[in-house]
């Protein structure tokens, strides 16, 4: 098996909704990651293909209409991918504030 990250072959999976095989695709290769380099699970390429392997399972549970594991792999998937861009010495993850409109009623953030 090839562990590059060849885009071109994930861009198929994910373009043809086939979510299943694009995080397994992705496992793959974070799980090469992790065991090939010295930083092991706190590799931030490992992190961030962790991130979005858990992000790809939660549209594929979305796709079988299992909200609820989808939005817990949700939740997961945007911990591993702010963890993967963040760190306290180099980036930053830009807070964006939340505002939403409910019935037509703007309702700022707290």
């Amino acid at each position: 098996m090839n562990h590059e990250f060849a885009g071109d072959e994930l861009a198929l999976l994910w373009n043809a909704n086939h979510f299943g095989a694009v995080h397994d695709w992705l496992g793959e290769r974070w799980n090469h990651l992790i065991q090939s380099r010295p930083d092991g699970h706190e590799d931030r390429d490992a992190q961030f293909l962790q991130g979005l392997a858990f992000a790809a399972l939660a549209f594929h549970f979305t796709q079988n209409h299992n909200q609820d594991g989808a939005t817990l792999l949700g939740d997961d998937a945007l911990e591993d991918l702010v963890g993967a861009l963040a760190d306290d010495h180099q980036w930053r993850v830009a807070e964006v504030p939340l505002h939403v409109v409910l019935g037509g009623v703007s309702v700022p953030t707290v």
